[in-house]
This record gives structure tokens, C-alpha cells and sequence, in this order.
């Protein structure tokens, strides 16, 4: 049996246990003197039950956070243990998370320390390869954030000296970094994009900067802000899914999980938000919008939001590949009419979600001339964009005609894997 205890904002809440039979079994249980607000997940509420489990996977609130792709075979070769479980992966990085929780063999043991980064280093970053390679052996070994993509969690110097020893919590890293793929040149300023597009549609989305040569994205973690440290859970955990399993849903689900979720008078502007995002996403090429990529923020039961948008990445512009995610039972592209059906499922009238979609073209309009920008700006991202440009604009005439448009001839490179899926990840 090898066990974990589990603190939240450095209170100890539970211990998670697995055995060694095979197949392993994992189960979690909370401290007998647990309170309401001590939940490790709004799904497992203490006050519900004390002991969570045996399963035979990680319960997917303790699997949020596990790192995939390069980050996981990374520290799988730090640790010298190859193919390590969910178990050991936790443990390595426990310290230092995404949300409230952390992870230890010992509850007394000290916070991780943090390294900070001198944030206007930061700004003016000349080459952001080298840098995010600098950086990366030192953090990578505890970064609590998931994803296929190359990120890291950080601090900037004034955050961690301003923060760091407020009573009852810890903001500890305030940062995400984000570096480019060699095989998808030009990634992140797609994202950044995406973002921008995001909030000219008037939505909440992550605050993000580019390194001086546009190949790091900086990214402000929104579950720490100001003073205060949010519980932060994404959708794929709220709707009992292990990241393994974050496509295999609908965004009808999502939607009917939202309306579960949040708090019952924001419901409905959550769920307007999330057709619009969705509405954005069609637009931009987004098709990679799993359910790793929607979440919420809270401190207790009684204010839980829609927490902003996130990894907003143009996948169109790389590989012609469909949405991962079903809507109206759709595994292509959603036209109009589809768009039109999961607005009522939302609760929007027809008049209102004819006047969303047009108020998200419009923003999707206003921010093609950035992507002209950052094709002067970033010489490696000159082609990705000529070909986001002509995406968006197909895209714009499509939805606002109603119908099927002639598709612009985009020549792609040719990839060894068959669908771009996980690209953008989590952040």
C-alpha cells in the first residue's frame, strides 16, 4: 500500500491510498474533523461520505493535473522509472499545482520553493526556445499542470515577494509557460490570437503575453488573482472523466453540466458564454475544445463560476482535422443550423442566437488585421498565418450565409500522426 496525504491551502483534508494487487485499486479518504469547503472536488463532497472509492483508475480530480506527452516521459526519465503509474507521477509533481490541492509523503514537509522569474526578463525575451529550455529542467520536475504541449508553471519576482506569506494560503507560481512545438511552428501566437478574439467577443478568457520573437507564450493563472487562491476544476473532472476519456462527451453535456455546476443565477449567462465561445471556436478553427479546455472557479458550494477560456488555438491552420468533440450529434464542422439547435439548447431564442452568432462574427472580424500584425512581427509565423486569414474569413462568410461556401485551397504539410487532437491541451 503506498499512500499520499492531501492538504488544501496547507490544511491536511484526506489521504489517498493505493494498493499494489493488480490491477491496482485507488481510494481516497477524508480526515474525520473534514468541514464542507475542505472538498478535494465538488463531485466528493466530505459531508456526503468519508471514503471515496476502491476504483480502478485515479479519480480524475487527482488525474486533472498529471503532465502527458514530453513532460511525462521527462520525468520519467528524471526518476529513472519507466512507464511510471498515475500514482508515482502525482507524487512527483504533488508539490506545486493547478487549483488549491497539494501532494506529499509527509504533511509536515515545507512548501516547495519557488523559483522566480524577473518579469521584465520576462517581457523581453529575445529567444524563447532557449529560455523555456533554461527554465524547464528546473520546474518541469514539479510543474502540476497538464497538457501535451511543452509548459512549465513559474512566478514572476514582485508576485512571489508580494504573496507569499499571506495567512491560510499560498499563491506560490502566478505564471504558465508555454513554449513552440519545432513540428508546429508559429503554435502559440495562435493561441494568443485566439485569445484576443475571445475577449473582443466580449468573453472572459486567459490574460497572455508573447516573448520579443513570439515562441513562448506567458500565461497569468486566473485561479490566483490578487490576494486569493480559487479552487479550479475543469469539466472533464466535474463530469467524472479521466483525461484519457476528455473527448468522448458532447458539448450538450457540457452545457447540462454547466447548468448543474455553477451557481444557479449565473447559469444561464454561463451557458450563453459557452455558445458563444463555442460559436468562436467554429470560426477560429478551434477543434481541439475537449473537456480539459472548460472549467469552473470557487471558494465554496455557493459561488461557483464559469472559470475564463482558455487554450483558444487555431488547430485548422495546422491539420484539416474535425472537432474532437460531438455537437448535435455532428462529427464534422458545425454549419449554421447546428449552431442554431445548440443555442436552444442553451435556452436562447432564435432571435438571440442569431444576434450572438453575428455579435462573435463581428468580433472574429475585428481581429483579423492582428493576425496581419503578427505576420509582420514573427517571420516564423508568416505562412501558419497567411493560412489562418483565409480559414477565418471562409469561415465568417459560411456562418453568416448560412450555407456551404467553397473552401479556399490550403495546402498542408503532411504529418506523421492522422489527427492533431491534443496540440493545444490544457493549460
Amino acid at each position: 500500500m503506498r499512500s499520499l496525504y492531501v492538504l488544501k491551502k496547507d490544511r491536511l483534508v484526506g489521504q489517498l491510498h493505493v494498493n499494489d494487487a493488480s490491477p491496482a485499486e485507488y481510494t481516497f479518504v477524508y480526515e474525520k474533523s473534514a468541514q464542507e469547503n475542505d472538498f478535494v472536488s465538488l463531485t466528493m463532497p466530505p459531508t456526503a461520505q468519508t471514503v471515496w472509492g476502491p476504483r480502478l483508475t485515479l479519480h480524475p480530480i487527482f488525474d486533472m493535473n498529471l503532465p502527458e506527452g514530453e513532460r511525462r516521459l521527462y520525468l520519467e526519465r528524471a526518476a529513472r522509472v519507466g512507464g511510471a503509474d498515475e500514482f508515482t507521477l502525482l507524487e512527483a509533481i504533488g508539490g506545486r499545482q493547478i487549483g488549491l490541492l497539494r501532494f506529499t509523503r509527509n504533511p509536515d514537509d515545507p512548501r516547495p520553493t519557488v523559483t522566480p522569474i524577473d518579469s521584465e526578463r520576462l517581457a523581453h525575451i529575445d529567444d524563447g526556445l532557449a529560455f523555456f529550455q533554461s527554465v524547464f529542467k528546473d520546474l518541469a520536475n514539479s510543474s502540476g499542470v497538464s497538457g501535451v504541449q511543452p509548459k512549465v508553471l513559474a512566478a514572476t519576482k514582485e508576485t512571489v515577494s508580494g504573496h507569499d506569506d499571506l495567512p491560510g494560503t499560498w499563491i506560490g507560481d502566478t505564471h504558465i509557460l508555454k513554449r513552440d512545438r519545432d513540428v508546429y511552428s508559429g503554435l502559440v501566437v495562435t493561441e494568443y490570437l485566439g485569445a484576443h478574439a475571445l475577449k473582443n467577443a466580449g468573453l472572459s478568457a486567459a490574460n497572455c503575453s508573447l516573448s520579443a520573437d513570439g515562441k513562448l507564450l506567458i500565461i497569468e493563472r486566473f485561479d490566483r488573482g490578487g490576494d486569493q487562491a480559487l479552487h479550479f476544476e475543469e469539466f472533464c473532472s466535474l463530469m467524472g472523466l479521466t483525461s484519457a476519456d476528455k473527448y468522448s462527451t458532447t458539448y450538450e453535456q457540457l452545457a447540462t453540466s454547466i447548468n448543474r455546476f455553477v451557481e444557479p443565477s449565473s447559469r444561464q449567462q454561463a451557458v450563453t458564454e459557452l455558445f458563444r465561445a463555442l460559436v468562436c471556436y467554429r470560426l477560429i478553427g478551434n477543434a481541439d475544445a475537449h473537456m480539459k479546455n472548460f472549467g469552473v472557479l470557487c471558494t465554496t458550494y455557493k459561488d461557483i463560476r464559469l472559470a475564463p477560456f482558455y487554450d483558444a488555438v487555431c488547430t485548422r491552420a495546422f491539420e484539416d482535422i474535425p472537432p474532437g468533440v460531438l455537437m448535435g450529434g455532428r462529427g464534422t464542422w458545425w454549419n449554421h443550423a447546428t449552431l442554431v439547435k445548440f443555442g436552444r439548447h442553451c435556452g436562447l431564442s432564435a432571435k438571440d442566437t442569431d444576434a450572438h452568432i453575428e455579435g462573435v462574427c463581428s468580433a472574429v472580424d475585428a481581429t483579423l488585421p492582428e493576425i496581419s500584425e503578427a505576420r509582420g512581427r514573427y517571420k516564423h509565423f508568416d505562412e501558419i498565418g497567411e493560412r489562418m486569414t483565409m480559414l477565418w474569413e471562409h469561415a465568417l462568410q459560411e456562418i453568416r450565409a448560412k450555407r456551404a461556401v467553397p473552401r479556399p485551397k490550403i495546402k498542408y504539410a503532411k504529418r506523421k500522426r492522422k489527427r492533431l487532437k491534443t496540440i493545444g491541451a490544457t493549460s
